[in-house]
């Protein structure tokens, strides 16, 4: 009757219908135990405990696989017991319990030793590492890899040593040496061809293409992709079909294609979900909720980074928690949410010291300078700014010099100081020149080979510039800086950067030169800002949008949404209000030669610090 059942599951197995191969299984093994072949049963669990993992039940199969490792215990069966504990280790670290994963794949590594099955102790040390690499201990890690890779070299076994030399690879990248990388990545090429291990040879092609990808030689990388992404269906790796469309995803993002980068991202998330890659979900969230920030759907790319902040939570890995809360709290300042900004940056900056991740703690600073930014506290914020690069510079970040410096830049514009805006904005440009070949003079209409948007350090620059160019000039030269600052919002959707198109056009509607048409977009952006839930922008082109067409309603709905700023604490966007509030009073006051609403203005101007709005209107205004 066993044998009917184990027919019947190895059928219904081959024709993908899990659930029924699974309760097949557990009939089989009833009837296992009560014959008392505990062999037989042993087998058994161990094929329900693969068939729940493929199921994504990874909590059963776990307990389905120590079942396994229990019946295993017995004279004559270390080989399969050192079998059975490797799998239940990668299940284990897949459930998020790395402790209890390590003691299982170390027992098993002095097994396979004693065993004198080499293959088998470089796989398990090659397991170990991947642990500590995701906990972001690179060289604990390292020294797993070379402990599997060493093991491999005397054996002579090939797809072990493929898998170290990969591994290798990818720790020498992650500490910013691509060389070395790249000589680990062709070593594992060579390793993998002489084994013959399609999977192995997919990983390694992936692995070159993201070199390739990070020197910006999108082509070959493109290239090397979609061998993997071939290979992986060939053998029907589902993982490395996922890994590929992690990959494709990536690179179709560099290239600003945001459409087909989120489709690729959420295939590969689908897939790792589905067979409970735990560490890739994560990463997966991680770049969907990345993509999203780029389109403005803030509200959803909070939600995936809280999902991987909790997923991250029982693994263990400070560094990398503190990486994910980092975005977390810059996604909730962008909506507007200081309070629960500071909170998760702070708690992340807690995490960052713990684990001595230094350019983690530089960034978590920078990301709390921007908060006094925020409120307005603006000379708090540059000097919070400066010391942030002192911090990055000391660490090597050099890749987010560039971004402090435009924030200094941005800080400094709205303190009204514009040599320190331009000299900040120059010193990005110098950064970004060194550190990926790009100049301050890049162009921001067309990519590098005339197609599709700008690179984005290109665009990040001439958003900046505009803006600077649009608070310094007036008259003719200000409707050119204003239509200058149009193309860079133009080059901007081209890239789906829709969030920092609509933020750079209202500081262009600003300067109206035709309020009606001005009013009609600032309404509109207004509308699109509040619909993805991105309120201080929304705030922002409703109170623009009553300035630039004054009515007696235009003043209610300005001191709400000023009354909203100022509960968000969003200091600089409340000076605006206040800002258009005189705007609205003046042109009223004028309008309907009301003297009262006149003093009104100058009431406010006076109280909160922008006398200078109400002289410029005098000089402006018809005589």
């Amino acid at each position: 009757m066993a044998r009917e059942h184990l027919e019947a599951a190895a059928y219904m197995e081959a024709e993908h219908r899990f659930a029924q191969a699974h309760r097949q299984l557990m009939l089989a093994i009833e009837r296992l135990a009560e014959a008392g072949d505990r062999n037989a049963e042993r087998a058994a669990w161990q094929r329900a405990g693969r068939l729940s993992q493929r199921q994504g039940a990874l909590e059963r199969s776990s307990d389905e696989l120590a079942q396994a490792v229990a019946l295993s215990r017995a004279p004559g069966l270390e080989r399969e017991l050192t079998v059975a504990l490797g799998h239940l280790g990668v299940v284990l670290a897949g459930r998020g319990l790395p402790n209890e994963a390590a003691a299982a794949w170390h027992e098993a590594i002095e097994l396979a030793h004693a065993l004198g099955e080499a293959a088998m102790v470089a796989a398990l040390a090659n397991n170990l590492g991947q642990l500590e690499l995701g906990r972001g201990a690179l060289d604990e890690a390292e020294r797993a890899f070379s402990r599997a890779l060493a093991v491999a070299e005397a054996s002579g076994a090939e797809a072990e040593r493929a898998a170290a030399d990969n591994a290798l690879g990818e720790v020498a990248r992650l500490r910013g040496d691509l060389d070395e990388a790249s000589r680990r990545f062709d070593s594992a090429l060579r390793a993998a061809e002489r084994a013959g291990d399609n999977r192995m040879l997919a990983q390694t092609y992936a692995n070159l293409g993201n070199i390739a990808r990070v020197g910006g030689h999108l082509e070959r990388a493109e290239s090397l992709f979609s061998t993997s992404f071939r290979l992986a269906e060939v053998v029907g790796d589902l993982p490395g079909i996922a890994r590929a469309h992690t990959n494709l995803g990536n690179l179709a993002a560099a290239r600003g294609e945001i459409g087909a980068a989120r489709r690729h991202y959420e295939r590969a998330l689908a897939i790792d979900r589905e067979h409970g890659q735990m560490q890739a979900v994560i990463g997966g969230l991680v770049n969907l909720a990345s993509l999203l920030v780029v389109e403005g759907r803030l509200h959803d790319a909070r939600d995936r980074y809280a999902e991987a902040t909790r997923m991250l939570a029982p693994l263990g890995s400070a560094r990398t928690s503190a990486d994910v809360m980092l975005l977390l709290g810059q996604v909730e300042a962008r909506l507007g949410n200081l309070g629960a900004a500071e909170e998760v940056l702070r708690q992340a900056l807690e995490l960052a010291r713990s684990a001595g991740h230094g350019p983690g703690e530089a960034r978590l600073r920078l990301s709390l300078a921007a908060l006094e930014h925020a409120r307005g506290d603006v000379h708090t914020a540059l000097i919070a700014y400066r010391e942030a690069v002192v911090r990055l510079e000391a660490e090597g970040v050099m890749s987010d010099i560039a971004t402090a410096h435009l924030v200094i830049a941005e800080c400094a514009l709205a303190a009204g100081d514009h040599g320190l805006a331009r000299r900040a904005t120059d010193d990005a440009a110098a950064q970004i020149g060194a550190t990926s070949g790009a100049t301050s003079s890049a162009t921001f209409g067309a990519s590098s080979d005339g197609q599709g948007p700008a690179p984005r350090e290109a665009l990040d620059l001439a958003a900046m510039r505009a803006r600077i160019r649009l608070t310094e000039v007036d008259g003719a030269e200000a409707r050119e800086a204003r239509t200058h600052a149009l193309a860079v919002v133009e080059a901007l959707h081209r890239a789906e950067r829709s969030a920092e198109a609509w933020s750079l056009e209202l500081a262009a509607l600003d300067e109206s030169a035709v309020p009606d048409e001005d009013h009609a977009r600032a309404r509109v952006i207004a509308d699109q800002a509040l619909a993805l839930g991105i309120e201080p922008l929304a705030l922002d082109a409703d109170s623009l949008a009553h300035a630039l067409m004054p009515d007696p309603a235009a003043i209610e709905a300005i001191e709400q949404g000023l009354a909203r700023a100022q509960a968000m604490s969003l200091g600089l966007l409340a000076a605006r209000q206040r800002r258009r509030l005189v705007v609205v009073l003046f042109a009223l006051g004028r309008a309907h030669e009301a003297e009262s609403l006149r003093q009104r203005a100058l009431g406010w101007a006076k109280d909160h610090g922008v006398l200078g709005e109400v002289a410029r209107l005098d000089r402006l205004a018809p005589r």
